[in-house]
């Protein structure tokens, strides 16, 4: 059972990076926050989260910030997977503190507008 989990997992990130080749007027950070926060359980891999860095950099528009802000947070708010969200609080985590300070203003606009990072709805299917 928890091989076929991993394996879906992996399809799920595949679909999502393919997904956002095609549609995403956001692709290149779209395809770095699906592959920092990946079902594979090992830490975020370093070239994606550098990538974040450089969407959330102070030379890109503040709509871009927002952006990355809602993507992280809506994909912790929909997975079910305790990698991927792990992976997310660590991309967080890491933009807050080694990210360009716009990241840490948008978020801030972000919090007071309602539901942030919102994981009360989070379960993970893989322990009873």
């Amino acid at each position: 059972m928890e091989s076929w989990r991993k394996a879906y997992g992996v399809l799920k990130d595949s679909t999502q990076v393919g997904l956002a080749n095609l549609n995403s007027e956001f692709k290149d950070l779209d395809i770095a926050l699906v592959k920092a926060t990946n079902h594979v359980d090992s830490p975020p891999k370093e070239r994606h989260v550098r990538r974040i860095f450089a969407a959330v950099s102070i030379s890109r528009p503040r709509a871009d910030v927002a952006y990355c802000i809602r993507a992280l947070s809506r994909r912790l708010a929909k997975t079910r997977s305790w990698i991927v969200a792990i992976k997310t609080l660590i991309v967080i985590h890491r933009t807050l503190r080694e990210g360009d300070p716009t990241f840490r203003e948008e978020l801030a606009h972000y919090s007071n507008r309602g539901k942030l990072f919102q994981v009360s709805n989070f379960r993970d299917d893989t322990s009873p």
